[in-house]
């Protein structure tokens, strides 16, 4: 199977790996790719579900000296410390936020990639006080992708969003990033003619409707 395009994007923001996570990996076609172009030396595929994984090991079949497959949920299945490069793809911000916060404490050297799908706030909100390195946007199928790299050393996400920031980051600068913002202003423009004055999330799209404006002047 080709590799989805948001994959292709997060294996492209990191070097070579020594030992690397794939979490939720599903059908393990990240672990494969890292391996079959030797980014990755050994990877750890996991996933919560016993019939995605029966399906993984398949794929990874030539690769069994390299790789190694693990039941269970988030990072419960990895040893603290034990790889140097953790992959979190293709969840919602929420279950990304409650896989690392149960347990990202444990991988203290450890890089991370969060490939986060829909709306990223949740996740950056959580990321406040982390290390990021770069975010960078995909657009693939009619949707866009986020991806955030965190790892020791760095800028901590307080210090390069705001509260206005929160669902494009530093994004708003790229040209993708712009048409993301364009876009999603016109959703909130759609929605609001849907939804009475009063309501609460009315409340919300309008502020948020307001912050995206303020983005867009500066551009």
């Amino acid at each position: 199977m080709r590799l989805p395009k948001r994959l292709k994007k997060a294996a492209s923001l990191i070097g070579n790996i020594n030992s690397g996570a794939d979490i939720a990996c599903d059908h393990a076609y990240l672990s494969q790719y890292l391996l079959k172009t030797n980014q990755a030396k050994y990877m750890i595929a996991t996933d919560l579900a016993e019939a995605p994984l029966l399906i993984a090991r398949k794929n990874l079949a030539n690769y069994r000296d390299r790789s190694d497959i693990r039941l269970g949920y988030g990072l419960d299945p990895i040893q603290d410390n034990e790889v140097d490069t953790i992959f979190v793809c293709g969840l919602g911000a929420k279950t990304i936020v409650q896989i690392l916060a149960e347990g990202m404490s444990r991988f203290a050297n450890t890089t991370f990639v969060l490939q986060v799908n829909g709306d990223p706030s949740p996740l950056r909100q959580f990321l406040l006080d982390q290390p990021i390195v770069k975010e960078e946007m995909v657009y693939e199928r009619n949707r866009y992708y986020q991806i955030i790299v965190v790892k020791e050393g760095y800028q901590l996400g307080k210090e390069k969003w705001s509260e206005a920031t929160l669902r494009i980051g530093t994004l708003y600068e790229t040209i993708l990033g712009r048409e993301y913002l364009n876009k999603r202003l016109a959703d909130i423009n759609k929605a609001l003619n849907y939804i009475d004055t009063e309501d609460e999330q009315s409340e919300k799209l309008r502020k948020e409707q307001q912050h995206l404006n303020c983005l867009k002047k500066h551009l």
